[in-house]
């Protein structure tokens, strides 16, 4: 079956999480601009998608694995792109 991505209504994977979290915050004010979906491969090489969320305080993930949002150099993912703007762009990693 082909990968379909939607927001999650109480259950879901990696990418409906995601986009579960972007569309409350888009819903409660925040800027689309200042969110992006990124793609990474989680140690032993699985695929994941998580929500990047730029904040006054600095940068967090919003993954589905964590309790809490993270700051994306503490997880041990191999970053793979990001989509701004309508437009994916690769990542190389986070400094």
């Amino acid at each position: 079956m082909p990968e379909h991505w939607e927001p999650a209504s109480g259950r879901g994977d990696c990418e409906d999480y995601a986009l579960a979290k972007r569309a409350q915050l888009l819903s409660a004010g925040w800027p689309a601009d200042r969110m992006a979906l990124v793609t990474c491969r989680q140690p032993g090489g699985v695929g994941h998608v998580v929500l990047y969320v730029d904040t006054d305080d600095g940068a967090f993930i919003l993954d589905n694995t964590q309790d809490r949002p993270v700051s994306p150099m503490m997880l041990n993912y191999e970053w793979e792109a990001m989509l701004c703007g309508g437009e994916w762009r690769e990542l190389r990693g986070w400094s």
